[in-house]
């Protein structure tokens, strides 16, 4: 974790203690205790080597994890949004200084008028523009970076997890197993050729030439949506 990682998160904490100090006796002490669950997440998420958006739906999931009782999403977006607010904002922060590693960090980018003053206006006038633009083009890869990583599950070094192929049961491979194992022995009412899977003619009509177990397993390997 940078210094400055870690300046913007214990200005979040400060920023946690200052909002409970300012709600005072008007919210139960169940509120308060909920604002620090959700704080000791959020710092969680955020202290990851690739910090982790910490959005109402991944804070419920890894609170319901940590603590047995803790506000479920709805609750997070309605009650508690102001003190979710504060580590969004850190998050946001986070992410402007991790997106620029090096000194080429736009705020950085500054002239003094007599720097300047050699140059005819033409030239300040388009050093203006490059600046503007490479400030814009900072601010959208910094928004690009969050759709990548949001809501993807991380390892231990706070890096984005390959997401796991579909997994089929015992019971369903065998199924399929077999199936295929008629279309290639020709015993099935099917006929495989260089083209693909044809109905021979021993087949009639309302003849069962796939049955569902198989169709459900195809349908978990190309995350098909399954049917109530």
């Amino acid at each position: 974790m940078t210094s400055r990682t870690s300046l913007i998160l214990e200005a979040a904490k400060k920023r946690s203690e200052t909002f409970l100090d300012a709600v005072g006796a008007e919210r139960t002490e169940k509120f308060r205790r909920n604002c620090q669950n959700i704080g000791s997440i959020c710092f969680q998420l955020l202290s990851l080597r690739q910090p982790r958006e910490p959005t109402s739906i991944v804070v419920a999931e890894e609170g319901g994890i940590k603590f047995s009782r803790f506000p479920r999403k709805q609750t997070l977006d309605n009650t508690y949004a102001a003190c979710l607010a504060i580590w969004r904002e850190a998050y946001d922060e986070i992410c402007n200084i991790a997106a620029v590693k090096s000194n080429l960090d736009p705020e950085n980018l500054t002239f003094t008028r007599s720097e300047l003053a050699p140059l005819d206006e033409g030239t300040r006038n388009r050093i203006d523009l490059l600046l503007v633009l490479f400030r814009e083009s900072t601010k959208r890869n910094n928004n690009l970076q969050k759709l990548i990583y949001n809501d993807r599950p991380l390892d231990e070094n706070g890096q984005p997890k390959l997401l796991a192929a579909p997994s089929l049961s015992e019971d369903a491979k065998e199924e399929l197993s077999a199936w295929l194992g008629r279309l290639q022995n020709g015993t099935a009412l099917l006929e495989l050729d260089e083209l693909g899977v044809r109905v021979t003619h021993k087949s009639r009509p309302g003849t069962l030439v796939i049955t569902t177990k198989v169709i459900d397993a195809l349908k978990v390997l190309v995350a098909y949506p399954q049917t109530e």
